[in-house]
């Protein structure tokens, strides 16, 4: 591993960004030690500043999908063929299918992604979920759907 003179700040704040703000991965991604790579973080504000951030963005990423993934009852998944590889379109590109997935299952793994991105400062762990009935949210109407959700909202208060 390189010590830490051999990256700039600049290199530090691009391999945060890149990813998700997750110190190890960006010491793995510059070539360096995780020592090296937090106790810079450390000393200047700025680079906890973005650091930070990009966990607050992907933090907010997780949290859209949980509610979309929840409202939608459908997340994509890739397809396999015969020989359990990921298929291919002639470009390349990885092709998905619609995959329903419970919302029990939806809401456990979302909340489990977001606990791994919250920073130190601004997310607080003051998720409630309580879920009294499993409901297959993709065969109700949209009426139906903003009739629950405002009954959610008048339990609330």
């Amino acid at each position: 591993m390189a010590n830490v003179d051999t990256y700039t700040d600049e290199e530090l704040k691009d391999a945060l960004i890149k990813t998700s703000g997750q110190p190890t991965k960006a010491a793995d991604m510059l070539g360096v030690t995780y020592i090296s790579v937090y106790g810079r973080i450390r000393k200047n504000p700025e680079l906890l500043d973005i650091q930070k951030s990009a966990r607050q963005k992907t933090f907010q990423d997780i949290s859209n999908f949980q509610v979309a993934a929840v409202l939608a009852g459908i997340v994509k998944s890739p397809e396999f063929d015969d020989e359990g590889s990921i298929k291919k379109d002639e470009n390349g590109k990885v092709v998905y299918m619609d995959a329903v997935v419970g919302v029990n299952a939806r809401m456990e793994y979302a909340s489990r992604l977001m606990t791994l991105f919250k920073s130190d400062e601004g997310i607080k762990d003051e998720t409630d979920v309580n879920i009294k009935t499993a409901v297959d949210t993709s065969k109700l109407s949209d009426d139906t759907l903003n009739d629950l959700m405002a009954a959610l909202k008048n339990d609330e208060k």
